[in-house]
Formats: structure tokens, sequence, C-alpha cells
């Protein structure tokens, strides 16, 4: 591989038309198999990882667009502006609790875990 570059450009062109892709499908767009090329290209452009999923999707920074409680859906991926990766990170610093283990059904309804309860 050496001698070989893997620009950041199509990874952004890339994530811009598609707006969030699993590791796979980002390796597949640079053409690379490599794990670290990836997270190497994604740490240049920015960007963050979703809650669902187990943090399986990954989209650039500038491409969400979070509703008011700091929340974005694409497809059935769901991120926070907050934080990239955990839910529970997001929901403890979203309430500004040192020991936030008890959300409420408003919190967890916001972030799509909970159906069916008023958001009133």
């Amino acid at each position: 591989m050496a001698g070989i570059t893997f620009h950041k450009d199509v990874l952004r062109s890339f994530l811009r038309e598609q707006k969030i892709a699993s590791l796979g499908e980002l390796k597949q767009a640079l053409g690379t198999t490599a794990t670290m090329t990836v997270f190497r290209r994604l740490k240049e452009l920015g960007y963050q990882t979703s809650y669902s999923h187990r943090g399986k999707y990954y989209t650039l920074a500038e491409i969400p667009e979070f509703d008011p409680w700091g929340l974005w859906r694409c497809g059935s991926a769901e991120l926070t502006r907050l934080c990239s990766g955990r839910l529970t990170h997001y929901l403890e610093r979203r309430r500004g609790e040192e020991h936030a283990s008890f959300f409420s059904s408003r919190d967890l309804k916001a972030c799509g875990l909970v159906k069916g309860i008023g958001m009133g």
C-alpha cells in the first residue's frame, strides 16, 4: 500500500451524499480495507458516531441538523449534539446531574427509546 493516498475529499463527498455510513461502507468508499485509514480521514474532517446501533454509524460533524433536544435522526441512526457515541453520556450532560441513572419518560421518549408517552 505504500505510495497510495486516500483523500479525505472522497470521504467528505461520500458522507455529504449518504449522510451516514457504517465503517464497512466508509472503507469501500475510500477503497481500503484498513480501519485506521478510515479513522485518520474521519479525524481530519471532524466526525460523530451514532448513540444507537452501538455507535455503528458515522457522519461528518457538519451534517446533522439537531432538534431542540440536541438529537438528530437519519434513518434508524440517532446522534446527539453533546457527545458522540453513548446515550447515557448525552443524558447525563443534558440533565447536568452527577447521578443521572434515573431518567424521566420525557427524556427517554425524546431519545426515541419510549413510544406513546406524551411530551407535555
